[in-house]
């Protein structure tokens, strides 16, 4: 065989790869996340610079709905907190998120 179908070769494996690894980072490219269950509602909570941010996770990709934030809003706190170990200050919904359930707070330790 040609080594220009070697490479074409490599370059195929190497590009699914890559493909493959990306999969396994959590959503809003956080790699670093902890999983926080309140009151039957599961969320990923995570460090982002001086802030916490914490989303729903969808439990049924078939069935389920955002939940109303009203709702998710002090379970997301609950789970902030449990996870950081500090008490949140304050909470506001990140309006450029992909998610709407996308919270960031700010933290007293």
């Amino acid at each position: 065989m040609s080594r220009g179908f070697h490479l074409v070769s490599f370059l195929a494996i190497a590009g699914t790869a890559s493909v493959l690894a990306s999969c396994e980072q959590s959503p809003y490219g956080r790699d670093e996340f902890s999983t926080v269950v309140v009151d039957e509602y599961t969320f990923r909570v995570s460090k982002a610079g001086s802030a916490w941010v914490s989303w729903w996770v969808q439990d049924n990709f078939l069935v389920d709905f955002i939940p109303p934030l009203p709702v998710l809003k002090p379970k997301q706190i609950e789970a902030i907190e449990r996870a950081s170990g500090c008490n949140v200050l304050a909470a506001e919904y990140f309006a450029g998120a992909v998610q709407p359930a996308y919270l960031q707070a700010s933290v007293d330790c």
